[in-house]
């Protein structure tokens, strides 16, 4: 049996930690894959990437591409309904595309997760939709990327090369145990599996690529650990080659308990960038998290909504929010149909999207000194 597994302007003054530090030059890597000789470097959209940030003190951020990072492109619990249907019954060992709506700025789209089908380290040929360890995974390289400046073009593709040594000691930073053998199968699920995004009626290019489209061993360094690297999803891509993108408080995220917190924080985070301890809050229905995340359902609705209470609720805790409210809407029956919550955002996350605003200003401004465009992201609605 095959196996599966599961706003408001920006200030104007700088903010500790986001203050721009002085261009530092990229290193180039010449490393050896599977496919041979690879062509490395750098750019000048790779070094307002990684180099308006500090590296040489700490700070809590990655830099999170907004379609693509709430786009809900994990497969959170496979269930017998996943498996393909063949004369009305399940076939062993065999996962269906997925497909899933949702919308992004007040635009529908659809998404298609094409699960990765592998050979195991037992030689088994396995299926997986990327999950739980491919999104830590995934931010844990953005970390890598932005704290060690190692964006690199990789046959003319944007990506990011790391050592296994690194991300194992990130990992267990952020209190993850994975295995290097569960850190080889979350790079292969992300290199196997195949994620399309598209907007719904109109006739567009249906983006459909592996969360990385390349990934290879390479260059062996003296003290025996390799060099590796992975290039991103042409959504990835794309946006940054444009910088459309935002600032996200990893260390902040990464403490999040339960996978609809975390995507609830980063669409905070992309959304509500006027946050100010005196506005009115921001205001998202329950059913709107429920489809956007592609959270979980389960057989009872009201089960489904204590979940999304309690993401809501983890938010509180974790100190992003200072308080909400919640609002719930019954049908004619008195069953629970929906919640609106108004969200109330605390001191500390004001400050940040504030501090975040800055830098996005100073992105745009030095993006304008070397002839680069950038676009200035954040809405406000929910």
């Amino acid at each position: 049996m095959a196996k599966v597994r599961t706003g408001k302007e920006a200030e104007n003054t700088p903010v500790d930690g986001l203050t721009p530090e002085a261009d530092i030059p990229g290193q180039d890597l010449i490393a050896v894959g599977e496919t041979g000789k690879l062509d490395l470097g750098r750019i000048p959209q790779l070094d307002m990437f990684d180099s308006l940030l500090p590296t040489n003190k700490p700070h809590p951020y990655i830099n999170s591409f907004a379609l693509f990072d709430l786009a809900p492109k994990y497969v959170w619990t496979v269930t017998s309904d996943d498996y393909l249907k063949r004369e009305g019954k399940a076939v062993e060992g065999v996962l269906a595309i997925k497909s899933r709506q949702f919308e992004h700025e007040g635009i529908a789209y659809e998404i298609v997760i094409t699960p990765a089908r592998f050979t195991d380290e037992n030689g088994a040929q396995v299926e997986a939709f990327p999950s739980h360890q491919e999104q830590v995974l995934e931010d844990v390289l953005r970390r890598l990327a932005i704290t060690k400046r190692r964006t690199t073009m990789i046959n003319s593709e944007p990506g990011v090369k790391f050592t296994f040594y690194e991300l194992r000691a990130e990992l267990k930073a952020i209190g993850s145990t994975m295995s290097l053998q569960e850190i080889k199968r979350a790079i292969e699920i992300c290199h196997k599996c195949s994620i399309g995004i598209r907007r719904i009626g109109e006739k567009e290019p249906d983006f459909s690529a592996p969360i990385f489209p390349s990934r290879a061993l390479a260059k062996r360094l003296e003290d025996g650990d390799t060099i590796s690297y992975v290039t991103f999803h042409p959504l990835v891509a794309a946006a940054l080659m444009r910088m459309e993108y935002r600032l996200l408080n990893y260390e902040t995220n990464v403490k999040f308990k339960g996978y609809v917190s975390k995507w609830l924080h980063k669409r905070l985070s992309h959304r509500y960038c006027q946050a100010s301890i005196t506005d009115r809050g921001y205001t998202i229905k329950a059913t709107t998290i429920v489809r956007d995340s592609g959270m979980t359902q389960y057989k009872q609705w009201r089960d489904t909504m204590r979940k999304v209470r309690e993401a809501v609720e983890e938010l509180k805790t974790k100190g992003v929010l200072l308080s909400y409210r919640s609002e719930d809407i019954k049908g004619s029956n008195g069953r629970l149909e929906d919640i609106i919550f108004t969200l109330m955002p605390s001191l500390e996350f004001s400050q940040e999207q504030k501090a975040v605003n800055y830098h996005q200003n100073q992105l745009a401004h030095e993006s304008e000194k070397r002839g680069l465009r950038v676009v200035k992201g954040g809405k406000d609605k929910a």
